[in-house]
């Protein structure tokens, strides 16, 4: 196989990892923070202008985020229609955009070099990063999620892809209709919960670690540890520790 593939997949890991997928990690392990410290002001007035603040933030980074990593490339060059003649022509798609890399653009590529090569990413060749073959074998299936699998497939791939672009469709959606832009018809907004959220992020980090793992032969390091990024000891300035007043009928005590 050839190591100019490799070295391309490699940089695309790093830059995935590094622009995308860690910042996003940081992001949400803060806010994990803030909700922790307000969890116990649910129903008053405590710095509520504040929270909402840093809540809307996050979600618009995080979403963000999702809509970046599942960036499809196009399959199809666009065409123009020439008024005088009818003829068409492609047109190339513009420069940012097709050095664009994504987690599902990865994919893609990988795609289409297994259905060209369908008997390149094999056990047999994982083996030779590793030191023992039992270890190799668990981490394989691991990567696959079938024991019996012996190579990477086409479809494993598409589940992948498809598992991806299912969890991110309503949050590219909310990104480019509330977000990103304005919509005009406030019908067809989407609604996305924390839930639906945050089951898209740890989908992305799992697919993630899979194929950085069956790309480079290592396990790629996402923990922050709890003393890294502490924001904790600030926001209890504002939400500290203890029972607070509760809000009653009419917005008093």
């Amino acid at each position: 196989m050839s190591d100019r593939i490799f070295r391309k997949w490699r940089q695309w890991l790093r830059r995935i990892c590094d622009d995308q997928l860690r910042p996003l990690l940081v992001q949400q392990h803060m806010f994990s923070q803030l909700t922790q410290c307000t969890s116990d002001y649910a129903g008053t007035y405590q710095g509520v202008d504040l929270a909402r603040w840093i809540e809307q933030g996050y979600i618009a980074v995080a979403c963000t985020c999702v809509r970046r990593m599942t960036e499809e490339r196009p399959e199809q060059p666009r065409t123009l229609q020439c008024p005088k003649c009818a003829h068409r022509f492609p047109v190339r798609p513009s420069h940012s955009r097709n050095r664009s890399v994504s987690l599902v653009m990865l994919l893609q590529e990988l795609l289409q070099h297994v259905k060209a090569n369908p008997n390149s990413l094999t056990i047999e060749w994982f083996r030779k990063g590793w030191k023992t073959a039992t270890l190799a074998n668990r981490e394989f299936a691991r990567i696959m999620k079938n024991r019996r699998v012996k190579r990477l497939t086409d479809r494993r791939i598409k589940r992948d892809l498809k598992a991806l672009k299912d969890a991110a469709k309503p949050i590219r959606l909310l990104v480019n209709t509330q977000i990103a832009h304005t919509a005009f018809d406030r019908r067809h907004r989407p609604r996305v919960r924390y839930a639906r959220l945050e089951r898209a992020l740890r989908l992305l980090v799992e697919t993630f670690k899979r194929y950085f793992l069956l790309i480079e032969g290592d396990e790629v390091i996402l923990d922050i540890a709890p003393s890294q990024y502490r924001v904790m000891d600030d926001l209890r300035k504002v939400w500290p520790h203890g029972t607070p007043a509760r809000v009653g009928p009419g917005g008093h005590p």
